[in-house]
């Protein structure tokens, strides 16, 4: 018998990576310097959504749960790539 299932490790990846992006924001603010951070918290954050959005699969309606991540998450990579 394991001794987390998916559900808690998916809420536990999502609360890690939505700390840090704060972190990463709060670091961002303190030295500007880092100019690819903001973007790498976006991302977090981004990751963070896809899990919830997981975690509620069934829950929800499929259009919110898989097809528009997929959507929004394609476009973001054809914007980050178009940026290069």
């Amino acid at each position: 018998m394991p001794l987390l299932d998916i559900r808690t490790i998916l809420v536990l990846t999502a609360l890690s990576s939505l700390i840090n992006a704060a972190v990463m924001i709060f670091i961002y603010r303190i030295a500007p310097r880092y100019p690819g951070l903001n973007r790498w918290a976006l991302g977090n954050t981004a990751f963070a959504i896809g899990c919830v959005l997981v975690l509620a699969r069934g829950q929800i309606p499929n259009l919110v749960s898989i097809l528009r991540p997929r959507r929004w998450g394609s476009r973001a990579y054809l914007d980050c790539s178009a940026m290069s």
